[in-house]
């Protein structure tokens, strides 16, 4: 028999509840178990529960001279993990890549739950979000996929 829980922790406290009722349990990765449900591996994705986000930096027109510094990356990261804890818990908010041409900053974000990343999926495409620090930048965060 196959349990498929929707988080890690989830599955953790189930696992231990059932070696406590004295079943063998076994942990298996995304293909077994698309395996055993006989659909096809060519479509599991094995990096459920995580999304790309584009997150696109526009100078602050109030500022003569302007540069995106460390300080403002560890803004606008954790502006970014701020708005994806709304969809449900955050394990890692990664930054992954930067497009210096476009001042697109790509991070990376892993969630507990299947389900809260495919919220955020949902929702960030319905309604981008727009202006969160307008101090030194005007980043708005644009799902990709």
């Amino acid at each position: 028999m196959y349990v498929r829980y929707d988080t890690v922790s989830d599955a953790a406290e189930g696992k231990d509840i059932l070696l406590q009722a004295g079943l063998f349990v076994n942990y298996v990765s995304i293909v077994d178990f698309a395996n055993a449900q006989g659909k096809d591996t060519g479509k599991v994705k094995e990096c459920e529960g995580q999304i790309t986000l584009s997150v696109s930096i526009e100078p602050n027109p109030d500022h003569a001279i302007w540069e995106f510094t460390s300080e403002d990356l560890d803004s606008v990261t954790k502006n970014t993990e701020t708005i994806a804890k709304v969809f449900g818990p955050v394990r890692n908010v990664v930054h992954v890549d930067t497009f210096n041409d476009k001042m697109h900053l790509v991070f990376r974000i892993e969630f507990d739950s299947v389900d809260a990343a495919h919220r955020a999926i949902q929702s960030l495409r319905k309604d981008p979000v727009y202006g969160l620090n307008a101090d030194v930048s005007v980043p708005s965060l644009l799902l990709s996929m």
